[in-house]
């Protein structure tokens, strides 16, 4: 929780320049009830700590463009899984933003793994791509990207990430980040080639 405060608090300043605010919600009855709603639904699967913080500190449609395309609130991730899954993507995987043409997904928590890695995937492309660990990652990725002026900005209140800029922070990272080879890039059309605790949970 305290990675996750410190990379909020690191982009909350990085992004009010560009009208956007990020303030802790004021009341967490609401919000604890639908990340505990959420929960049931993915048992025997579960939210990884820092995304159940996430959604229960923060309201997540403050988090909007340039934040990504903005980010999900758990009702509405939960619908786009379920919509998804229908499709062939692995269970154990949560949308809870959108960027481009296609969706940041965070890795669900199960006894086998503690989940949390953070993969994007477009929907003109077969597979997910590794971004980063954990919502803090995220947050310490577009917060890098905010610092080094990788914002397109149009008329007023009009924002959105330069994809060039935030290319090459995601590369810098990258450096920096270990996983093995094959956790990179997850074909989504074979489950066989799917992380190994994600096959155990697969309806697939």
């Amino acid at each position: 929780m305290i990675l996750l405060e410190a990379a909020a608090s690191r982009f909350a300043l990085a992004v009010a320049p560009h009208g956007v605010t990020c303030e802790p919600v004021a009341s967490l009855r609401k919000s604890i009830a639908a990340v505990a709603a959420l929960n049931d639904v993915l048992s025997p699967l579960s939210l990884p700590d820092e995304l159940r913080a996430f959604w229960t500190w923060w309201d997540a449609g403050d988090f909007r463009q340039p934040a990504l395309d903005g980010f999900f609130s758990p009702e509405d991730a939960l619908a786009r899984r379920e919509k998804l899954l229908g499709i062939g993507y692995p269970t154990s995987l949560i949308p809870f933003a959108a960027y481009g043409r296609g969706l940041v997904w965070m890795e669900l928590q199960s006894d086998e793994h503690p989940g949390s890695r953070v993969y994007h995937g477009s929907f003109n492309d077969p597979e997910l791509h590794l971004w980063t660990i954990g919502v803090s990652g995220l947050l310490d990725l577009l917060t890098e990207c905010l610092e080094r002026a990788g914002v397109i900005s149009w008329e007023t209140d009009h924002h959105r990430l330069d994809a060039g800029v935030f290319t090459d922070v995601l590369g810098d990272h990258h450096i920096d980040l270990g996983a093995p080879a094959g956790d990179w890039a997850v074909p989504l059309a074979d489950p066989h080639t799917w992380p190994a605790h994600w096959r155990i949970h697969s309806a697939r």
